[in-house]
């Protein structure tokens, strides 16, 4: 709850224009505070200052093929864990990245001690950047629509907002298992108004509501 509180406050102190507060010298963060708006840089941050000081290594890495497992033992949970290296592909056995979509303390370990000064791309969710919605319009000669720049880069700072509104609403609940539930809920309950109110007022069944949701006869790909 102190690290909640802290990023709380470090959020209330930033205005939408200031740039982070790093705690480091490590590339790795300024380039991070450059790309991650300021709710999800704060919540790299916690694992990154975790990489730096609760981290270290457990045991002696493997190797099995191109394959490489290391074992990082995080002071801080008192628990070991398993990140398999490939090239500039990581698992991690705590599987924070999949749940959440940023690399977890052991990762970043991990590429601090292999020499990395930056996060690879594909650890890099768009919807967590600054310019998530960016997006360069056209026309049939391939020339710049000036004339949508305004509207285009109102929708691109609400869409972030939202985002990170809602990222920092999770990151406040994670480990509160009653709090993570009342957000489920609320989340879901305003789902199902959106998918009444697009269907005009009446009720869908699951199926209509999976199919509006993934698209129908696609199975979810667009």
């Amino acid at each position: 709850m102190d690290a909640q509180r802290w990023k709380h406050s470090k959020l209330t102190a930033d205005s939408k224009n200031s740039s982070p507060i790093l705690s480091t010298p490590l590339s790795i963060e300024k380039k991070c505070a450059e790309f991650y708006t300021p709710p999800v840089f704060y919540d790299f941050q916690e694992e990154l200052n975790g990489a730096c000081y609760s981290c270290n290594e457990a045991n002696k890495s493997t190797k099995e093929r191109d394959v490489e497992r290391l074992f990082v033992m995080d002071r801080e949970s008192k628990k070991v864990y398993e990140v398999d290296v490939d090239g500039k592909t990581l698992v991690c056995s705590c599987k924070r990245f999949q749940r959440f979509g940023i690399l977890c303390r052991h990762c970043v370990w991990v590429l601090h001690n292999k020499g990395f000064d930056e996060i690879p791309s594909e650890y890099l969710l768009p919807r967590w950047s600054n310019y998530a919605t960016f997006r360069p319009i056209f026309n049939v000669v391939g020339t710049s629509l000036e004339a949508d720049c305004a509207s285009i880069d109102t929708r691109q700072n609400t869409i972030s907002e939202l985002w990170s509104g809602v990222f920092t609403a999770v990151s406040l609940v994670e480990d509160d298992e009653e709090k993570e539930k009342e957000l489920l809920e609320l989340l879901q309950s305003f789902n199902e108004k959106l998918l009444i109110s697009s269907s005009g007022g009446k009720s869908k069944s699951k199926k209509t509501q999976i199919e509006t949701l993934l698209g129908k006869g696609n199975g979810g790909a667009r």
